[in-house]
């Protein structure tokens, strides 16, 4: 029996998104929102997704890659933190007008 078996409503898991036009894999927490036989679904970035049993992947078409289900380990936990933190240090950082920075800041900053 596969853990994906064993998930109930409320239950949280990792989903990992792969971004259309790109390679790049990310990882979200969703929560269970409804079990059957056949599907789970699951709400995570405000959406809600349906992921098929028993492999755990939403239904896509020929040329998508599937978003997936996957269990919710100390690595993938880590990922979602790392993913939090780095979006808002850049939206920090592209927030600074650094045009208004002094030259011997910039290259404090630069060094």
């Amino acid at each position: 029996m596969s853990w994906l078996e064993n998930l109930k409503v409320d239950d949280k898991v990792g989903i990992e998104v792969t971004h259309r036009g790109s390679q790049a894999i990310e990882y979200c927490i969703g929560v269970v929102v409804k079990v059957t036989k056949t599907k789970i679904d699951a709400s995570f970035l405000g959406n809600t997704s349906t992921f098929r049993l028993p492999n755990g992947k939403t239904k896509v078409g020929q040329w998508e890659i599937p978003d997936q289900l996957v269990e919710l380990t100390p690595e993938v936990l880590e990922k979602v933190a790392h993913r939090r933190l780095s979006s808002a240090l850049e939206k920090r950082l592209s927030a600074m007008r650094v045009k208004e920075f002094s030259l011997e800041k910039l290259q404090r900053l630069t060094n």
